[in-house]
This record gives C-alpha cells, structure tokens and sequence, in this order.
C-alpha cells in the first residue's frame, strides 16, 4: 500500500535533517581545530514547469562548535526542531523541491540599488536623527553595517518590495544575506507585530536568511517575542541605534521631535 503523500513528504523532510545533522556532526569531529561549519543542502531536480534540471538548495545552516550538541544530546533530539534551534535555514517542502535562499550564497540581482550616500558626513556635531530625510536615514542605517565589516546597498525608494537596504556579512558564523527594514518614527510611535510580519513577508519573498528591523522608536513586547519565536530577526531600537552610530561611526546623535521638514 503506498503511503500518503503527506506522509512521504513528512518523511523525506525527517530524512533531509538527519542527513544535516549528521553532516555537521562528522564535520566538527573530523578536526578539532574547526570551530565552525556551514552547510547548503542540494538535490538535482527536474523544474516541472520548465523541464529543466536545477540544483535547488532545501537546507541552510551555519553552526559554531560551542553551540553544537554532543552525543548523548543529539541522539535524543527530533531532527527538525534541533535544526529549527540551531536556526537553520529548511525549506517548508523539500519532497517537492520547493527552494531557499541560502545563509553563504548571495544573488543580489533580485535587489534594485541606488548609488551610496555617506550620510555621515551630513550630520553636525549633535544632529537630531528626525531632521533626516529619509534617504538619507536609510543610509545611514547601510553606512553602520558597513563600518562593522559588512557589505551593504541602499535600496531604491520605488518597487524596493519594503526593504531599504541589503547587508552582506560573508563570514562562516552568522554571516548570510539581510534585508532591513528602516523605520524612521517619532518615538512615541511603537512598533507591533504587524511590522514583524510585513518584514517576515519581505524575507519570504527575496528567501533572505535573515531580518532586521531598525527603528528611531521602540518595539512592542508583541513583537519582541514573535521576532525571538522566529530566530532570524534582529530588532534595533531608538536607544541601540544612537549607541551604534557612537559606537561605529563616532558621531553622538539624538532622537527629538523634528525641527525642519523631512524630505
């Protein structure tokens, strides 16, 4: 008797995350000195829409030994939720081929750029981060990614799909390809799970590996918690971001009420 299709599919998913596992597993024992592994899972498939044959990627994940689990942990574990703690990447159908964008693999063609801005180099002595335009904001946002080692673009303001700028971290920990989302708000103007879902909908769509949302005002415990449930989302508020524009890009900044028109 043949089994389900959702059966097989459930399977085959279980199957993908042993091998995974396994994978990383054989990897870090193999040399003691690797202190970290990342891992894209592919399969030939035949397109069914095209005929033609592609080499989709079902599984992404990056591990760092201390964070890897021994043996007598492991053999315990359900595969997909130890991957899901591990913050893989797994595609919601691999029995189907059904592709994700990988942590390591980075096609920028989907993204429409601008030419940067050093946004930076606007700002007085004390500026007030409301009195930004908000191009020059979202560069801003690019310009404090960068200087921490990342590559990053500024997106278009027309058809950028929510996302105002990419950031490319190519290190083997917690590097891959971010959207981000920039929100300029007045500081009384908090930030609920709706954000959270408009950013997660963006990171569907481009198959991002990870998310991050920034904002000049606060989040809502809401989405707080659904962002920590999703475990590839960054949230930056008001108060992180002045310390991270003091921090790397040595300027001493304020969030106030705006004193000129925004353009």
């Amino acid at each position: 008797m043949l089994r389900p299709q959702r059966e097989i599919g459930l399977i085959y998913r279980d199957v993908v995350s042993q091998l995974a596992l396994l994978y990383l597993r054989n990897i870090l024992k193999a040399d003691g000195r690797m202190s970290s592994v990342a891992i894209n899972g592919h399969v030939k498939a035949i397109n069914p829409a095209t005929g033609i044959e592609e080499y989709p990627c079902l599984i992404s994940v990056e591990v760092e030994r201390d964070s890897f689990l021994p043996d007598d942990n492991l053999a315990r574990v359900k595969a997909d939720e130890c991957l899901r703690y591990l913050k893989a990447i797994v595609s919601p159908h691999p029995y189907e081929c059904e592709a994700i964008e990988p942590i390591l693999d980075f096609d920028l063609s989907k993204y429409s750029f601008i030419e940067g801005l050093d946004a930076v180099a606007t700002l007085d002595s004390r500026p007030n981060l409301m009195d930004m335009s908000y191009t020059n904001f979202e560069h801003l946002v690019r310009q404090i990614f960068e200087a921490q080692g990342a590559e990053g673009w500024t997106t278009t303001q027309s058809n950028d799909d929510g996302i105002d700028a990419v950031i490319v971290n190519r290190k083997a920990l917690m590097g891959g390809l971010s959207i981000v989302q920039a929100k300029q708000y007045s500081p009384g103007r908090r930030l609920g799970p709706n954000h959270l879902r408009e950013l997660a909908g963006a990171m569907e769509e481009k198959r991002a590996g990870w998310g991050i949302l920034i904002t000049t005002s606060s989040f809502t415990s809401g989405c707080e918690q659904k962002a920590r449930e999703h475990g590839r989302m960054e949230l930056i508020d008001g108060h992180r971001l002045t310390w991270l524009i003091r921090e790397h890009l040595g300027k001493d900044v304020v969030i106030g009420p705006p004193t000129k028109p925004r353009r």
